[in-house]
């Protein structure tokens, strides 16, 4: 083996953990954001329900009560 082997060989390990890192990073911040979106797209449900819910309220408040 040559110098110039080993020390690509030294370089390609160091690279190693510092990609194996990133994609960790990645798949972390890719996590957090599905949760994220998730949890936005529930409170979104939720905000809809409220309206219907609002809606259906001011219906009944606007006819007259019949006997």
């Amino acid at each position: 083996m040559s110098a110039v082997e080993i020390e690509s060989k030294a370089q390609l390990v160091r690279r190693a953990p510092a990609a194996r890192r990133w994609w960790i990073v990645a798949a972390v911040l890719l996590l957090i954001a599905a949760l994220l979106s998730a949890k936005l797209w529930f409170v979104y449900q939720r905000a809809q329900a409220v309206r219907a819910d609002v809606r259906a309220i001011q219906s009944l408040a606007g006819t007259p009560i019949t006997p």
